[in-house]
């Protein structure tokens, strides 16, 4: 609607809806001067240029129509600019230079002109009681000030213990019953948490009795919540039941609360009882679990008539939990998910983990997380999988080392049939830093998983079951049997390289040694023959030293090399055409006179040669035999330990 700049009234028809042009004298050009002149040429956002404001008004009255209809059908507005004019505000203002400065009252500026900075600020301290005044009261506000000057005393590092209890006692008597007054403040709320702190059980108890009787409230307000945390790290068992029992029944508005919803974790997390985390957990179906029995903790023990409708209710509540990502990382929200998950009808997993797929990563930080993490990798599409899958880029190391995080990584090479792209993206990686993997007691076990998979050697029947739960998913379709071979072959090449490249960092080791000795027991071709002659030549070397705190051992003594050299040779004998040369065979060839006077004074060496006289090879018992002299004999007959004993009863055998 376009505007009349005239100071006179201007005219607007109701049917055109268009101002007319008012019936003014002769001197409307001058007005119109003078309304430019107190608006100026500055342009008001959203208004035309100068040029369209000085534009006459359209006028909307046809030809044919009377006059005298016309006034009837018209409104007349009255003080038309006075609607655009700024209010300006009644302040005395003094200009120094190109800045303006606020005029302080006379009584702040001393006799030389300059402001008194001392009365300055005691008035803005008074300004600043006045506020406080007559925002809490004058009781109020004269019982924290009362309630502070204890607390500055309380809170010195110099007071004595005695000092400090009959301070806390003085609080608690000046604060008695008024605590549900005083905590939503953020002053008082301060003196509360130091009353928790300090005081006698018989102090925090009668707190936590106040704070009872709206924990509630106190959880959502925004100083408050602070006293009822610090009630249940220092409350008895007592006190914090009670606390948790005033929340029945709104655990799950609490939850989702920006306030009070770090407490319910901590309560669920690090308080909560077993009956009290089923209860906590339970109110997040909904509504309908107060129909449900203290023993049900699942969504499967749930009873059958029930089930579908506090899974839609469950879904509804998980569905607005997860737009606020923070509670994504809490302990309970991750625990409601995986039972969800775990029950749920294939379409409902979807579109949870639809709103999930990209936060996958926060969830590693648990157990129940990683629960989750790998509950989205079983049931996800493979779209879903590929999102994952790039999100781990460049960060294979940190979440392999990690003791949550690196089950996500076992759940994928379980569960991607695209072994393609776990070569491009995750692989590469894993293999760069391989040995740093294979120190740690979690990244280890990632190398295992992928050379050894799921072998009871070195995985807990309790952590195969866990895996054993994703192969009935029905979202993977090639054949498991062919997907782990694919990985082997993979990892397989360029670990046996690293162990041939740096034999004392992959046997030197307890821990790497074992992974060393899964490597080669999965291992074969010509690269393995060559692994084999390394690690003989290594084993052989007098230099080749491990120390093990203050003491060093000879690799042949070191008990973890030893069982590695151990179980090549009984793998020999158990699988005799698993290769055309063992590493019986090759230790046996590199075996001289030197080396093997060298592994007679170890009582572990005469064991691995104990070994080789019983392997099933006839060559290679022969060619042994050979090479031992009767001063050899000589020697072990001075020997006491068992091995030089059992050697010496082989040699003597016929």
């Amino acid at each position: 609607m376009k505007r009349s700049l005239s100071a006179e009234p201007g005219v607007v028809s109701k049917k055109t809806k268009n101002f007319s042009k008012p019936d003014v004298s002769k001197n409307t050009s001058n007005k119109k001067k003078e309304v430019k002149q107190k608006f100026g040429q500055k342009q008001s956002p959203g208004r035309n240029t100068e040029k369209e404001n000085n534009k006459e008004p359209e006028v909307g009255v046809a030809n044919n129509q009377n006059p005298a209809k016309i006034k009837k059908n018209v409104k007349v507005i009255k003080n038309v600019n006075k609607k655009f004019e700024k209010k300006e505000k009644n302040l005395k203002t003094k200009k120094m230079g190109k800045k303006v400065f606020v005029e302080l009252p006379s009584k702040l500026i001393g006799k030389d002109g300059k402001p008194e900075w001392n009365k300055v600020k005691t008035e803005k301290k008074k300004l600043k009681e006045d506020r406080k005044v007559r925002r809490t009261g004058q009781d109020q506000y004269q019982l924290s000030v009362k309630a502070k000057s204890i607390w500055e005393k309380l809170r010195r590092p110099d007071e004595s213990t005695t000092k400090k209890e009959a301070l806390v006692n003085d609080l608690f008597m000046l604060l008695k019953g008024q605590i549900p007054n005083v905590v939503p403040s953020h002053d008082l709320a301060r003196v509360v948490q130091w009353m928790l702190k300090l005081g006698s059980p018989t102090i925090r108890t009668a707190i936590c009795e106040e704070l009872c009787a709206n924990t509630t409230f106190y959880l959502q307000s925004k100083y408050s919540r602070f006293c009822v945390s610090r009630a249940l790290r220092y409350g008895s068992k007592a006190d914090r039941n009670h606390l948790m029992e005033s929340c029945n029944g709104h655990f799950l508005k609490l939850f989702s609360h920006t306030f009070s919803g770090p407490i319910v974790e901590l309560m669920y997390s690090t308080f909560a009882s077993a009956a009290q985390r089923g209860q906590i957990h339970r109110e997040m179906y909904g509504e309908m679990h107060v129909l449900l029995q203290p023993e049900v903790t699942t969504i499967a023990g749930v009873p059958d008539d029930m089930r579908p409708a506090i899974l839609a209710s469950t879904k509804t509540n998980l569905t607005k939990l997860l737009e606020k990502k923070h509670l994504l990382k809490t302990t309970l929200l991750q625990t409601v998910l995986n039972d969800f998950l775990s029950s749920c009808s294939q379409q409902d997993c979807n579109d949870i983990l639809e709103i999930i797929q990209d936060d996958i990563l926060d969830l590693l930080d648990t157990k129940e997380g990683s629960r989750v993490a790998c509950q989205a990798v079983w049931h996800g599409t493979n779209k879903m999988k590929k999102v994952i899958v790039k999100k781990l880029k460049g960060k294979v190391k940190e979440i392999s080392t990690s003791e949550n995080g690196h089950v996500l990584l076992l759940a994928l090479f379980d569960s991607i049939d695209d072994t393609v792209l776990l070569k491009k993206a995750l692989i590469p990686e894993l293999l760069e830093e391989a040995e740093e993997m294979a120190k740690n007691e979690w990244g280890r076990k990632v190398i295992l998983y992928l050379v050894a998979h799921r072998d009871s050697s070195y995985f807990h029947p309790q952590q195969t079951e866990i895996f054993s739960k994703g192969d009935a998913i029905s979202t993977r379709k090639k054949d498991p049997a062919v997907r782990e071979q694919e990985l082997l072959e993979a990892v397989s090449e360029p670990l046996l390289q690293k162990i041939k490249d740096n034999p004392a960092t992959w046997l030197g080791n307890s821990s790497v040694a074992m992974v060393s000795l899964a490597i080669m027991k999965s291992g074969k071709g010509r690269l393995l023959l060559q692994v084999f002659s390394g690690v003989v030549a290594y084993m052989l070397d007098p230099a080749s030293m491990v120390e093990v705190g203050q003491r060093k051992f000879h690799i042949v003594e070191h008990s973890a090399s030893h069982l590695v050299f151990k179980k090549l040779i009984q793998l020999d004998q158990s699988s005799p055409d698993r290769a055309p040369e063992t590493f019986s065979a090759v230790l046996v060839s590199k075996l001289t006179e030197e080396s093997l006077n060298h592994i007679m004074q170890f009582n572990r060496g005469c064991f691995l040669l104990v070994l080789l006289f019983e392997s099933q090879n006839q060559t290679i018992r022969r060619v042994l035999r050979s090479k031992i002299t009767e001063t050899m004999k000589a020697f072990l007959q001075q020997q006491e330990t068992t091995g030089a004993k059992i050697l010496l009863k082989k040699l003597n055998e016929k």
